[in-house]
């Protein structure tokens, strides 16, 4: 083994046995005057460690002291753990050799290969999988790393385990309620879970805590968002941006919420902002395109959706919108129908993505590859996603009966399920297909409606009287 440093030694000494913590934390805060070289000493001295256990503690070492002391200090179950593993064998110069590899046996498996995977949990590109996650949940509690449940909820988050990320985050609650971050984080899982209510509820206490988080009030509006309550969002986005008035994404979610409101020229102002905060921000031109479109400045709406794609150039939202809005305004066909096949390829599960392009190929007359886009769009679609895109759905159905597709639109929805939920649009498609007399078949309730669409579809007034 290395001889080491005589500071190493030093500080070795003013560590006798039955130490309480926190005089032990300030021997440990001396003892971090070493220079960096001579703390990575330190590290090659440890026998059996890996590049990466030794690249995640040299990582540690090169920090300030200040964080060092702090973070030694705030944890007794690490203190504990590091005076019997390296006071007690690794800093042994000399002695009882058998016991010191004993030790070192300990300090690998224990703790510095636990502490070296903290560490990488600390890298935003760093994954682990779910098998390991839960190892080092266990190592956590076994070591009492208190500070550490917050990163591994992040961690397990990442991962998808949205359950055991918020026992994490509870954990590390339990332990430190006020802690810095995880409040937000425990909003962040709950509202992927779906639990609306606990979120807002997680956002509120970090805010309880940290006032001028930078966080914490954008993300609060996006659930109030969710739960409908528009005017509580947005004195939440607009509060973030009081806070931290660069915060790219609260204008954003200002603009969203604006728009919704109906206020069109109060979003289009803050998607602006947005972009003049963040130029390249992934969403700012997209949103402005569709505030424009609304507000009938077509060019500009178009050349936000241009500038949105320039910028990242598969963004699969913006490629379905702009295909969308050149099918309204009957421009570019040939570049719609491509924009709306990638939007598809990048993201097959998109049924808006899907009824733009079953939409934009019955316009150019491609009716059977549209029937079979438009056949996954109706087996996959759930009743609210039906009635949000009522009107565009007619524009399929629309194009359709157009290009003298009545009947075989009727048998699409046959095929796919669909007859309860649209019923009054079978019907309108059946008579327009076979004639009126299919309305006499029907009860009133259903007539009238079908009759409506009849009109809207056609064109035409049919009745029974």
């Amino acid at each position: 083994m290395r001889e080491l440093p005589d500071k190493v030694i030093a500080a070795r000494d003013r560590w006798p046995e039955g130490i309480d913590a926190e005089v032990f934390a300030s021997r440990l805060r001396e003892s971090l005057s070493l220079t960096p070289e001579e703390k990575r000493g330190v590290v090659e001295t440890l026998p059996g460690l890996t590049d990466g256990q030794i690249l995640g503690i040299n990582k540690f070492l090169e920090e300030d002291n200040k964080r060092q002391a702090d973070f030694f200090l705030n944890h007794d179950g690490l203190l504990a753990a590091l005076r019997q593993a390296v006071v007690e064998g690794h800093m042994t110069n000399g002695g009882d050799v058998d016991g010191a590899r004993v030790a070192a046996q300990l300090l690998e498996n224990e703790l510095l290969s636990v502490y070296a995977d903290l560490m990488r949990l600390e890298e935003e590109d760093s994954l682990f999988s779910i098998d390991e996650l839960h190892a080092l949940r266990n190592s956590i509690e076994k070591l009492g790393l208190d500070y550490a449940w917050n990163n591994l909820g992040i961690a397990l988050g990442k991962q998808g385990d949205i359950d055991s990320a918020i026992e994490a985050f509870r954990k590390q609650i339990e332990i430190k309620p006020d802690h810095e971050w995880a409040w937000n984080n425990l909003g962040i899982a709950l509202g992927k879970q779906g639990d609306i209510d606990d979120a807002i509820e997680a956002y509120r206490k970090q805010i309880e805590i940290k006032p001028d988080d930078e966080g914490a009030w954008n993300n609060l509006g996006i659930v109030l968002g969710k739960q409908g309550d528009i005017d509580g969002a947005i004195k939440a986005y607009r509060k973030q941006i009081e806070v931290k008035p660069d915060h790219a994404w609260a204008w954003n979610g200002l603009g969203i919420a604006l728009a919704k409101q109906g206020d069109n020229d109060g979003a289009i102002a803050a998607y602006r902002k947005q972009i003049e905060v963040k130029p390249d921000h992934e969403w700012a031109w997209n949103g402005l395109g569709i505030a424009l479109a609304k507000q009938g400045d077509i060019d500009g709406a178009i050349a936000a959706y241009r500038k949105q794609i320039e910028i990242k150039p598969n963004h699969q939202v913006a490629m379905n919108s702009l295909a969308w809005l050149y099918y309204e305004q009957q421009q570019n066909q040939d570049e719609a129908v491509a924009l709306a096949r990638k939007a598809v390829e990048l993201d097959p599960k998109d049924l808006n993505a899907r009824h733009t392009l079953a939409t934009l190929l019955i316009s150019v007359g491609n009716w059977e590859e549209a029937r079979n886009h438009a056949s996954a769009f109706l087996q996959q679609a759930e009743t609210g996603w039906l009635e949000s895109v009522w009107d565009d759905l007619l524009a399929f159905f629309r194009e359709a009966v157009w290009h003298q597709h009545a009947a075989e639109s009727a048998q699409l929805i046959e095929e796919t399920g669909n007859i309860e939920r649209l019923r009054p649009l079978h019907v309108a498609l059946k008579a327009i297909a076979e004639g009126p007399d299919q309305l006499v078949r029907v009860a009133p309730e259903v007539r009238q409606p079908a009759e409506a669409l009849i009109k809207q579809l056609s064109g035409s007034d049919v009745s029974v009287q």
